[in-house]
């Protein structure tokens, strides 16, 4: 059985693809080209189920057309659409320095606002533009993007996993 922490979010079955099985995956991270597995995880009902793929081509930016192994009609691709797409943190890359995948270090820190309301669990930064974001998996399973930047950790306690942001009023009641 595959758990939670051993895998990281990339993405999400956008679309079943052609007569041969193909999906879609619409991704925000490239790791799936960068590490090193045979296979991605999909959630399927809540349960994390490894899929072998055949082949993989990138369709642009954000999409990767996937050839699942004995994904051979249209018909079982379309079973898969709508699945959030996850990578086995055994088979992931290494950042250029040599330390591992940077999402690990921060997934399953326990986040919490300047008034020490628990907001949820750290999933992983999406550092794809200048304003970087922290992904937090909430109690009830929503998904939310925080701003983070070094002026806005007020505390970060690698012993008690946990971090403290500063949360600008208002930001919040937008969800």
């Amino acid at each position: 059985m595959i758990n939670p922490d051993e895998v990281v979010y990339f993405g999400y079955v956008s679309k079943a693809r052609g007569l041969r099985g193909e999906v879609e995956i619409t991704f925000d991270s490239d790791i799936f080209d960068r590490g090193t597995s045979p296979y991605i995880v999909l959630d399927i009902d809540g349960i994390l189920v490894p899929f072998f793929w055949e082949e993989f081509r990138i369709k642009n930016s954000s999409v990767a057309i996937f050839k699942m192994l004995d994904f051979d009609t249209a018909e079982k691709a379309k079973r898969l659409v709508g699945c959030r797409a996850y990578y086995p943190l055994t088979h992931a890359p290494a950042d250029e320095d040599g330390t591992p995948f940077e999402n690990a270090g921060i997934r399953g820190y326990t986040v919490e606002d300047q008034n020490h309301h628990m907001l949820g669990e750290a999933v992983s930064i999406d550092d794809r533009s200048a304003n970087m974001l922290l992904i937090v998996r909430t109690p009830n399973d929503k998904e939310l993007m925080l701003p983070i930047h070094d002026d806005l950790i007020i505390d970060y306690n690698p012993e008690g996993k946990t971090i403290t942001l500063q949360i600008a009023d208002g930001l919040l009641d937008l969800l």
